[in-house]
């Protein structure tokens, strides 16, 4: 019997796996939790990749990971932060803190996005 856990890790894995045929494209990639890798990024191949750390996925704007290694802008959801009890003050530089307003303005920017 296949898992649950299993079975959307593979839908993932064939999910990311299309997206790399399609080069070219401006890609924007939600990561909503702490334990998305960067291999699992490296498939993805874009002209342009956005990261938008939302959820739990803001402890990487925050405590860093090897995610943040990637080439590609990165953002961070404000909102997420402070629900999290955590400050803005500790964001990677390198990271845009952002809040909905602008969130909206910039997904428009992709042409393509995906939810991690």
């Amino acid at each position: 019997m296949i898992s649950y856990a299993h079975l959307t890790k593979k839908l993932l894995y064939c999910y990311v796996k299309q997206l790399c045929l399609v080069r070219g494209l401006k890609l924007g990639v939600f990561i909503s939790n702490y334990m998305c890798k960067k291999e699992t990024l490296d498939r993805l191949k874009g002209v342009e990749i956005g990261i938008f750390f939302v959820q739990n996925g803001v402890y990487h704007a925050i405590f860093g990971s090897e995610i943040l290694k990637k080439d590609a802008e990165f953002f961070v959801l404000k909102e997420d932060i402070l629900t999290r009890g955590l400050s803005e003050d500790k964001v990677k530089e390198n990271i845009k803190v952002i809040d909905y307003n602008d969130l909206v303005d910039l997904i428009l920017k992709y042409e393509k996005l995906i939810w991690m």
